[in-house]
């Protein structure tokens, strides 16, 4: 199911996050004044972006991830 948002069609998807990263996220999405979604968004975006291999899919390894994951909770500290 699509959802319309600020004119745009998006997918809903839903995270489950631990209390610690949940309240890192929060606190920097109010210091940027940005919702929790579009931080999250702009995150994976350039991740993304950086992570694309020659054929156009992301690919990420269990250690990629971990470190992905690193990188955020260091961005909103």
């Amino acid at each position: 199911m699509y959802i319309c948002v600020r004119g745009r069609l998006m997918k809903r998807l839903h995270i489950l996050l631990d209390d610690g990263l949940y309240e890192k996220l929060k606190s920097s999405a109010a210091a940027r004044r940005e919702s929790l979604a579009d931080v999250i968004r702009g995150f994976l975006r350039d991740q993304l972006d950086r992570e694309m291999d020659k054929s156009g899919f992301p690919t990420f390894t269990s250690a990629e991830i971990d470190e992905i994951l690193r990188i955020m909770d260091a961005r909103e500290s």
